[in-house]
């Protein structure tokens, strides 16, 4: 009986190993999703509001008050796209 258990235990243990291997890179392709959504909303923000400030001066209608705006809303994003990378992946223990 003793060596059924230790066959049975051992089957167990290889079982959730194999689980583990299959679960641990859904868990990071998860993860890298997340965080590429995550950031490519900022992303967009920096690329619209650049775009933006970039028409503006080159058709002469720059307005210094839309631009502080605008550059406010870019700062913003850039900011969120570091507290993503911070929250996410600046663990040690990874």
């Amino acid at each position: 009986m003793d060596q059924n258990l230790v066959s049975l235990n051992s089957k167990t243990l290889l079982d959730q190993t194999a689980d583990l291997q299959i679960a641990v890179p859904a868990a990071k392709v998860d993860l890298a999703s997340l965080i590429a959504h995550q950031i490519n909303n900022p992303l967009t923000i920096i690329l619209s509001r650049a775009s933006f400030l970039k028409e503006k001066i080159q058709s002469g209608q720059y307005d210094e008050g839309q631009a502080v705006e605008a550059l406010a809303k870019i700062e913003s994003a850039v900011e969120r796209i570091a507290n993503t990378i911070r929250t996410h992946c600046d663990k040690k223990d990874s």
